[in-house]
């Protein structure tokens, strides 16, 4: 009986499966992954004095750059938020050369305070250099809080966020868009999550973490370029140095998320975000703790699920 069953629902999956492939294809299905696209020796990963020379080479002449973080989430209540793991550079010269640099703070610093300030400083703090980022601003503060000895962090000058350029060509939208979201309506590609609630703090990284935190930085400068072509065709006149902005990343925000990291404008937006829509908020036992921790890798587990039926689905193979 049992048996019967079984094939009769596995009929009914094939059906179902046959009708969505011929009749109704889903633009989310056909999206393959966002996957590094340089060579691998352009991905460099900062973890002593001795790597820090071509960084220094290299962000001498960038005029442009993607930066974003990692930090270890913290799951209990009670626990402090971790400090952030890594800094994500994605640069880019005027003659369009590109280097991916992944800088482990944690390993760098404080013990290397003074090598880093030299490299960054010139860098975060002069307003002729784009940064492009989303959420730039948590992201200063995130890395003054976990590293005040650092003068490179105070503060981030010319800054452009990605979803001030989406809103030139749609000044309706009230709400962030999600970067994830930004990447399939502008570059038609799947922003892989599948590493975001790993352990950065553990030494050494795998390779899909690498992987991961590089596609991170290095997909802000392919989004800058996508949003910028569709802005110069509707707005030849369009200057980016009018979405520039500065952050000061000594400012305390009082509305912030203890276990995210997160701000808000008003104390009644964070105590909602507090109430539901944080994930990381949830009760300190060890019990809920192994319970967030496996609603964190049951949900990585259906996101890789979804994204190999996505690529598996763009291939034209034939049904048995």
């Amino acid at each position: 009986m049992q048996r019967g069953k079984h094939k009769n629902s596995k009929k009914k999956f094939h059906s179902k499966l046959l009708k969505k492939n011929t009749l109704e294809i889903n633009e989310n299905d056909i999206c393959l992954p966002f996957a590094f696209d340089l060579a691998w020796e352009n991905l460099c990963f900062i973890n002593s004095a001795e790597d820090m020379t071509p960084v220094r080479n290299f962000l001498k002449n960038t005029k442009i750059a993607g930066l974003d973080t990692e930090t270890k989430p913290a799951f209990q209540n009670s626990s402090p938020r971790n400090p952030v793991a890594l800094l994500q550079i994605a640069a880019r010269l005027p003659s369009g050369l590109e280097k991916v640099f992944v800088l482990d703070l944690i390993t760098l610093l404080p013990r290397y305070t003074s090598v880093i300030d030299e490299i960054l400083l010139p860098l975060l703090s002069s307003p002729d250099i784009i940064k492009l980022g989303q959420g730039l601003a948590q992201d200063v503060r995130e890395l003054h809080a976990s590293y005040p000895a650092s003068k490179c962090f105070e503060t981030l000058c010319g800054c452009l966020e990605t979803n001030a350029l989406h809103r030139v060509l749609h000044p309706n939208i009230k709400h962030d868009v999600g970067l994830k979201a930004l990447c399939h309506q502008y570059l038609h590609c799947n922003l892989v999550k599948a590493q975001q609630c790993s352990d950065w703090s553990k030494r050494p990284l795998s390779e899909s973490q690498l992987h991961y935190s590089a596609c991170d930085a290095l997909v802000l400068l392919r989004l800058y370029d996508a949003v910028l072509i569709e802005i110069e065709d509707q707005f030849p006149s369009f200057e980016v140095g009018q979405l520039l902005s500065s952050y000061d990343g000594t400012w305390v925000n009082r509305n912030e998320c203890k276990h995210c990291g997160r701000f808000f404008s008003s104390p009644s937006f964070l105590q909602k975000h507090l109430k539901g829509r944080c994930s990381f908020s949830k009760p300190s036992s060890p019990d809920a703790q192994n319970n967030t921790n496996q609603t964190c890798n049951h949900k990585n587990k259906k996101r890789k699920v979804a994204e190999t039926l996505a690529c598996i689905n763009t291939l034209d193979l034939p049904f048995f």
